[in-house]
């Protein structure tokens, strides 16, 4: 009986179901989906296993490998595993190419005992940067943390282990923290030695606690993206970012004194600006500043100069004034994406002036802006090919809109039209037009029938949300839905969707 026993087990085992009998390829492959606890593990299953897991044949065996220290309880066992896992990247992390820790706060709120993210901190992980010291193995690590217990802490202070940061820490997450810390105001300068950083995104978990931005931070020379979001930033943050070399994304819910006033050689390598929302302090409807270099007539910020690198421009819950000269966005030879969101220009000719001449500019975005008219140099903007002009006051279309023959998608929608503007059925080169949801009643006074010369066009949507349609514009729907199933079928092209 054993023995029948034996040989099923050991053909078992052979089988086509077993792991083992996979190919090396395909079996680092399921091996890659495993938490990093357990593929850690897995090298004591067998010889074949550690030698796959030691020298992987597919790239991105141990891309994604996370250390989860969020639970509050700290059992035994979770310790005991934790020293195994410090144990085992001591001797095998010159295979990973990073490391994320998310970690949770360091003591129990309701009980006061230690967690596993102030285990791992105060424990193991000093023991694990001593090996890696001593072997000369650069672990690239990445921390996310929801409690303020990371920063004042040794950790980030103490010589031993803070050389080994400043080289090898590369993203910092700070997300969620307690207001009431008294180190707050004080914390980025505590970042200042992380030379290595490269992506730094602080969230608070309450919009009052307030961050002081100081010049130290000049010190960052590897960081590539800073995020700010919700709270109060304090300090200089042009002074103090202005000047990194590396930086390339910029995003913040709160600019200090509501002044992004940039000078020569500052934000060089600045590749997208976003000015985010931030609902509780932008009530207060404070003028915001935007302004560039003084440059001569026709001249252009290019790679090099400042924000000669800046893609992408994004401005959120802003208030512009005659007071402050428009920037005019046609210095930024490499813009190419620009958004303005609930903001409101006083008066519209702010828009207008920062606009003229923008020619260089692909996608643009107007919502939420309560714009009435369109802003007269808009047509200009010869190479945009994706206008969004949404949740405004605007119920017509200028007849220049003409010269945006490189348009492909328009969308209207959440404005005051009455009818579908007639300066569309010169438009044949658009592939995508909304007119959804419009404020007043939409009426089609007029045959849509134009709209099957348009040799490109995906959808045009006119649907409203409560309002039923009068007789004439059901004749016109009725015409343009028969003409597309007479014509369609015959032509190359696909359907359009139609939505009314």
């Amino acid at each position: 009986m054993s023995g029948t026993g034996a040989k099923r087990y050991a053909g078992s085992s052979a089988g086509s179901g077993h792991c083992s009998a996979l190919p090396d390829e395909l079996l680092s492959h399921v091996l890659r989906l495993l938490p990093f606890a357990t593929k850690a593990a897995a090298h004591s299953v067998s010889k074949r296993w550690n030698r796959v897991l030691r020298h992987p044949v597919i790239a991105n065996l141990w891309e994604d490998c996370e250390l989860d220290l969020t639970a509050t309880a700290l059992t035994a066992e979770r310790e005991e595993e934790l020293w195994i896992i410090a144990q085992w990247l001591a001797r095998r992390a010159y295979g990973i190419p990073r490391l994320l820790v998310s970690s949770g706060s360091w003591h129990d709120s309701a009980s006061g005992y230690i967690t596993e993210s102030g285990s791992f901190y105060k424990e193991q992980f000093p023991y694990l940067l001593g090996q890696l010291r001593y072997r000369k193995v650069d672990l690239k690590l990445s921390f996310c943390s929801t409690d303020s217990d990371l920063l004042p802490t040794s950790l980030l202070s103490e010589s031993p282990m803070k050389s080994y940061l400043r080289d090898n820490l590369i993203d910092l997450y700070l997300m969620k923290y307690h207001d009431g810390n008294t180190a707050a105001h004080e914390s980025l300068d505590t970042l200042s030695n992380l030379t290595s950083l490269q992506t730094l995104h602080i969230r608070p978990l309450h919009m009052g606690e307030t961050w002081e931005v100081t010049s130290n931070l000049s010190q960052l020379m590897s960081l590539r993206t800073f995020q700010f979001q919700r709270g109060v930033l304090t300090g200089s943050l042009v002074a103090a970012l202005g000047s990194l070399p590396a930086l390339t994304e910029l995003k913040s819910s709160c600019i200090p004194g509501y002044n992004f006033t940039v000078g020569h050689s500052q934000f060089t390598s600045l590749r997208s600006f976003t000015k985010s929302s931030n609902a509780l302090y932008d009530s207060e409807r404070t003028y915001f500043v935007l302004q560039l270099p003084q440059l001569p007539l026709h001249a252009m910020l290019t790679a090099g100069q400042t924000l000669g690198m800046l893609r992408k421009l994004s401005l959120h819950d802003c208030i512009f004034d005659h007071q402050h000269s428009a920037p005019r966005l046609q210095f930024l030879a490499c813009l190419k994406k620009v958004k303005f969101k609930n903001c409101r220009f006083r008066p519209e000719l702010w828009l207008e002036d920062a606009l003229q001449g923008a020619s260089q500019i692909e996608r643009m975005k107007i919502v939420e802006c309560r714009l009435k008219v369109v802003p007269k140099h808009l047509s200009q903007l010869v190479r945009l090919r994706t206008l969004t002009l949404a949740d405004n006051y605007l119920n017509t279309l200028p007849p220049d809109f003409t010269d945006l023959t490189a348009l492909e998608f328009l969308g209207l929608y959440h404005n005051m039209y009455t009818s579908v503007p007639e300066v569309l059925e010169q438009m044949v080169h658009l592939k995508e037009i909304s007119l959804a949801y419009s404020g007043a009643r939409m009426c089609v006074t007029r045959s849509l029938t134009f709209l099957l010369e348009f040799q490109s066009l995906l959808a045009f949507n006119i649907a409203q949300e409560v309002q039923g349609w009068d007789s004439t514009s059901l004749f016109y729907i009725g015409e343009f839905v028969a003409a597309m199933d007479g014509t369609v079928p015959g032509m190359s092209r696909r359907k359009p969707q139609f939505l009314w």
